[in-house]
């Protein structure tokens, strides 16, 4: 990837990977982002105003479907105006994306199991799951206690808990 692609990817995000700095789901994004005025509540554009600070960029997908991507930096200096906005700390937001992605593949393996998908596809999907397993392990055993916190949550069994 190019340097300038690179510096795109670090200044651009999306509502999710805004969401992810605050431990936020996308949705509650947006409705900060209304809050602030940064995006209308019935179109769910963002505002003139946001588009005219640069705040967030029109970046439509290839099939015309419009998409906005939020500067980064100026984004979160907004939403740290607001209550109970606060970051996360680096630990905090790997946590949540790695608790995620492997509940994600889990919760895939077992839909194409019980769909009576081929065994190769299921054992496939269940190998991404544990590739998040091994790096959750690899963060010793508070933070596999605190991952597997979120996938009691995630209603998963318990034997897709992460043993150390």
């Amino acid at each position: 990837m190019g340097k300038s692609k690179n510096k795109f990817k670090a200044t651009w995000k999306n509502q999710k990977e805004i969401g992810l700095i605050y431990g936020k789901s996308a949705i509650a994004v947006g409705k900060a982002l209304v809050e602030l005025g940064l995006k209308d509540s019935s179109t769910k554009n963002p505002t003139t105003l946001a588009l005219s600070e640069e705040i967030a960029k029109s970046t439509p997908l290839k099939d015309g479907t419009p998409f906005y991507l939020w500067h980064k930096t100026k984004t979160c200096e907004k939403l740290d105006s607001l209550d109970g906005w606060s970051r996360q700390s680096q630990e905090e937001r790997d946590l949540q994306r790695l608790t995620s992605e492997y509940i994600s593949w889990t919760k895939k393996a077992l839909k194409a199991n019980d769909d009576g998908e081929h065994h190769v596809i299921v054992d496939g999907l269940y190998d991404e799951a544990q590739s998040y397993a091994k790096q959750i392990k690899k963060r010793g055993a508070d933070f596999i206690e605190k991952a597997n916190e979120r996938i009691a949550k995630a209603k998963l069994e318990k034997e897709y808990l992460i043993k150390e």
